[in-house]
């Protein structure tokens, strides 16, 4: 272990200078052996006292979650410990200030490295629960400071980052688990594997997959008379770990490496996270009181990059106000071109326009205008896109709703949007509960609507129009309903033609549901563009055999 190679080190210099210059060895004898410690660690660590330890753990360590990082590549099902280094660098000023804060608030150096590293682990894996594993000498007794032997024992340090502590709070923690973690240092790591019993995954090392270790034995070249002896790192790379940090503390700073597994990461994410850790220190050192959350990860450089490069895409401002106008334009432009395909069934912009018109006038009719909300429930379909269409032509705001969603669910979203008319198929209607308002049912009503006009309705749509409200899951309280103005939505179609240049000659398939707003970008985008929206049913977007096979 690094322990055993600091005293090897000592004893080679020495007994080299002396033995250089003829004089004998100035080693004293060892009063015990490697041996010795073995045995008495063996007669010591049983029956009550190895009780006690492994019950620490078996507490600490309960449904302790597995670290998922992420990765540049899906991790292999087998770890090949291929892996990499690659330095890391921290200036003396934030050590300095790393020193001080730790000084401040009672911790070792360790600890506030620790907790950074924590907080780093922390942002990346979006986890508030995680564990990394450190090394930790195990000589506790002095007796065993100048052996040379394999004393070293690995730890697992827990983090709890749930409701976004302050840093100082966190390192009060920090403080608490790693001094229990020593006072419980004894029990061998795979012995503590072989009692808890982890689901053993060949692709990942057992209860932590992250390593994190300070060295504060002497590093670097010794000069001897006649010689001069260094490290060398050995050629090649391996990693035991998903990652392993290792620091230093040096005359100039932290210096040290990160250790990856190359079958996950690239060697530009690694160089990333160790500029986001640098700047995480820097934020620790000058301000430990803000909350892990409030801490900077970004240098300036990508700061500048996301928030002003990345945002200097400016668009022409449309001219249209509403997205029907611009379907409308296509419909003139390349009538009998294919606008929709559903299986054998399809529309060109002509058809679809018209029958779109027909089922305005009649929504009109029926006192749809600018800002009225219209539930639309109907599945992936010819008909939905053709609805949808002629509810914008009518002036009003689609709602939609999910067949497939449960009652109480639909109940809610039509008495909370408060929707005066539904627009949906005969034989959904005996799955929905009892419906306040008119319902046109677009199959049933074939007849009424095919009296209408097919002509464009003169309705005027303003900007700030609604386009549709859409309804958030709910997950985290009451689902709410968002509007999205005619002006939001033109702007983003108008936006999404320049990015994704589409074409006549192209085929999108529509994937989304009608629930989630990216759905109106496959749609519009698609059939302001001249292109075909292609519809596919539940049935074969269910699985990858059936999407291909389809």
């Amino acid at each position: 272990d690094g322990w055993s190679s600091g005293v090897f080190q000592r004893e080679m210099i020495a007994l080299y200078t002396a033995f250089s210059q003829g004089r004998p060895s100035p080693l004293p004898e060892l009063p015990i052996q490697y041996a010795d410690f073995a045995i008495w660690q063996r007669a010591w660590l049983q029956g009550a006292v190895l009780d006690q330890q492994l019950g620490y753990w078996q507490r600490r360590l309960a449904g302790l979650p597995v670290l998922e990082l992420p990765t540049d590549r899906p991790r292999p099902p087998v770890q090949s410990h291929r892996g990499a280094y690659e330095s890391v660098s921290v200036p003396l000023t934030t050590l300095t200030a790393l020193e001080s804060v730790s000084k401040q608030y009672s911790v070792t150096l360790f600890m506030t490295l620790l907790a950074a590293f924590q907080v780093l682990l922390g942002r990346y894996s979006s986890q508030d629960d995680l564990a990394v594993g450190s090394p930790i000498a195990n000589r506790d007794l002095v007796e065993v400071e100048p052996l040379i032997g394999f004393f070293v024992n690995t730890l697992i340090l827990r983090a709890n980052l749930r409701g976004n502590p302050r840093f100082c709070d966190l390192l009060a923690q920090t403080r608490e688990s790693t001094l229990d973690a020593y006072a419980h240092q004894n029990v061998p790591f795979e012995q503590l594997v072989e009692v808890l019993r982890p689901e053993r995954d060949p692709s990942r090392p057992p209860l932590f997959q992250v390593m994190f270790a300070l060295q504060n034995l002497p590093q670097g070249t010794h000069e001897l008379p006649e010689l001069t002896i260094m490290p060398l790192r050995p050629e090649g790379g391996s990693s035991k770990f998903d990652l392993m940090l290792g620091l230093a503390v040096t005359p100039a700073g932290l210096r040290g490496t990160i250790e990856y597994c190359t079958d996950l990461f690239d060697r530009t994410t690694i160089q990333r996270m160790i500029r986001h850790f640098a700047v995480l220190l820097e934020q620790i050192g000058s301000a430990p009181e803000r909350r892990i959350a409030e801490l900077a990860l970004l240098t300036p450089e990508e700061r500048h990059e996301l928030l002003i490069e990345w945002n200097t895409h400016a668009v022409a401002e449309p001219t249209h106000q509403s997205v029907h106008n611009l379907i409308a334009v296509q419909a003139e432009r390349t009538p009998d071109a294919l606008a929709v395909i559903s299986g054998d069934a399809a529309l060109t912009y002509a058809e679809l326009n018209a029958r779109a018109n027909q089922l305005a006038h009649l929504l009109r009719a029926q006192g749809v205008g600018p800002d009225v909300p219209v539930a639309l429930c109907l599945p992936r379909s010819l008909d939905q896109i053709v609805a949808l269409l002629a509810i914008w032509k009518a002036g009003g705001a689609y709602v939609p709703l999910d067949p497939a969603y449960p009652a109480a669910r639909l109940q809610f979203l039509l008495a909370d949007s408060g929707c005066p008319l539904l627009v949906t198929h005969e034989g959904i209607l005996t799955t929905l509960p009892p419906v306040d308002g008119t319902i046109i049912c677009v199959d049933r009503d074939q007849e009424w609507i095919a009296q209408q006009p097919a002509t464009n309705p003169a309705v005027l749509v303003l900007p700030e129009a609604l386009a549709y409200v859409i309804y958030t899951s709910g997950s985290t309280g009451q689902p709410k309903g968002v509007p999205i103005p005619q002006r939001a939505l033109v702007s983003y179609v108008h936006a999404a033609q320049q990015l994704y240049a589409i074409t006549a000659a192209d085929r999108v398939l529509q994937f989304a549901t009608l629930t989630f707003d990216a759905s109106v970008e496959e749609i519009v985008t698609t059939l302001s563009s001249g292109a075909t929206l292609v519809l596919r049913s539940e049935e074969l977007l269910a699985t990858p055999e059936t999407f291909f096979a389809g």
